[in-house]
């Protein structure tokens, strides 16, 4: 089950995001990982795609988006990553089986049409696709069948947040 959330964070919260994240990347010393470790079957022959997983330095913004996104879904964070997807990368058909659900925010302020890199997934034996626009959540109950289709040449670096989720709040159901 698929379940969009436009305007997922408050404007405040999403340029505290944005700025948290331009920081990283501008701090040589952030250790942004790479799909290189990610197993075969799920990096398939994509290029790079950096990851970063947020940890105790980045305690006060992850408070922040934590708080925001319990309160708009039924389930607990678990953990959360930082994804970038440079030109000519993608990520395979899986279905996070490991987690209740997964919550994608997409960061880009514009996407082309042009530029690749929709949330492709499989409803009832029938692809569908979701563009990454700003500020647009994603949340997917697994299992869910998904994928990225390839960032295409041109495009900007496609930045989202992903959290896995864990747990239905009990008052909630």
């Amino acid at each position: 089950m698929i379940t969009r959330y436009d305007s997922f964070f408050s404007e405040e919260v999403f340029l505290d995001i944005k700025k948290h994240i331009n920081d990283l990347m501008t701090n040589k010393s952030t250790a942004f990982m790479t799909s290189m470790s990610w197993q075969d079957g799920l990096k398939g022959n994509s290029g790079l795609i950096a990851r970063y997983s947020f940890d105790s330095s980045d305690i006060g913004i992850y408070k922040s988006i934590r708080k925001e996104i319990e309160s708009k879904t039924h389930f607990f964070v678990n953990t959360g990553v930082i994804h970038i997807l440079p030109p000519l990368s993608y990520i395979t058909w899986h279905s996070d089986p490991h987690c209740k659900a997964a919550l994608t925010i997409y960061l880009n302020d514009k996407w082309n049409d042009d530029w690749g890199g929709y949330l492709m997934y499989n409803e009832k034996d029938e692809i569908k696709a979701i563009k990454p626009e700003r500020n647009l959540g994603v949340l997917q109950q697994t299992p869910v069948n998904h994928c990225v289709s390839t960032v295409n040449v041109g495009a900007d670096n496609r930045v989202s947040l992903q959290f896995f989720l864990t747990d239905v709040k009990k008052n909630m159901v």
